[in-house]
């Protein structure tokens, strides 16, 4: 069915168009679906899109958008497995790739991300993430370093998003400026890393107790507590019965009645920037 809807639900600046389907198990099978959506900009009334076909693909999801001047072969999916598209002879690993034919059938744009390579017929594309561990963090200016693993080449735009993780942790920010000299990536990032503080009552090298009401508590672990100072005094693990319970033992015990701070990011944490390549004739 088609469907109309405003693309913000006050301002309503203008109308989009939807097209929605239904999907129906067979029997009591469990209904497998998935959602695709393809945006068309246009002004006016001339459409950008002739028409839209599901491509058969070995793994995700795949569409063919078949424009005046041009074909984009569309494939998304969620994992790293190596998917292919036989009438196109396209395969890849990546979780998202666009690749674009001229009229004649010529490759004119390539682009893919999270993934090793993209092939087309006898021609291979290849990245790789950048990725290091972290080694100094300035949480009060939202400013870190990281220990590359390897040379990355290009620079880093802002807006990329970092992903961070440790035994207990995984989370993302977005970068605001990036600069690498030799093997060492220095970030700062958009948003806070500082994500909390809590005062304490009573402190011993396994536990902190606080006063602070954290309904957001079971969002906390593997996140770096800091002193006053800033400085790193250990992992959480968990929070029980306003008792916050370190990954081992603390480095330094801060004083009954001292502030903790809490830091999204710590020394340690392994930083990744997933692969992202785009090509164009």
């Amino acid at each position: 069915m088609m469907a109309d809807a405003w693309n913000k639900p006050r301002a309503k600046n203008y109308l989009l168009k939807y097209l929605i389907t239904r999907r129906k198990s067979i029997s009591d099978k469990p209904l497998k679906s998935t959602f695709i959506g393809v945006m068309e900009p246009f002004s006016g009334d001339k459409p950008l899109i002739n028409a839209l076909r599901k491509l058969p693909v070995s793994h995700g999801a795949a569409v063919e958008v078949l424009r005046p001047d041009a074909t984009d072969v569309v494939m998304s999916d969620t994992t790293n497995i190596v998917k292919a598209i036989a009438g196109y002879q396209i395969e890849t690993d990546a979780h998202a790739a666009v690749v674009t034919f001229g009229r004649g059938g010529a490759t004119e744009r390539v682009f893919f991300s999270d993934g090793s390579y993209l092939k087309v017929r006898d021609r291979i594309f290849r990245a790789r993430a950048i990725s290091g561990i972290v080694t100094h963090v300035d949480a009060k200016n939202r400013r870190m370093t990281i220990a590359l693993e390897g040379k990355i080449a290009g620079r880093i735009e802002p807006g990329t998003i970092a992903h961070f993780t440790n035994a207990l942790r995984k989370t993302e920010h977005p970068v605001h400026l990036a600069t690498i000299a030799a093997n060492v990536l220095t970030l700062e990032t958009k948003d806070d890393l500082l994500v909390g503080k809590v005062h304490t009552v009573h402190n011993s090298a396994d536990s902190l107790v606080t006063d602070t009401n954290l309904p957001f508590a079971p969002l906390y672990t593997g996140v770096t507590l800091l002193d006053a100072q800033f400085e790193p005094i250990g992992v959480l693990k968990s929070v029980s019965d306003h008792a916050l319970k370190p990954a081992g033992n603390l480095k330094r015990i801060p004083a009954d009645g001292a502030d903790v701070w809490i830091s999204n990011i710590g020394v340690g944490d392994r930083m990744q920037i997933k692969a992202r390549f785009e090509w164009e004739r």
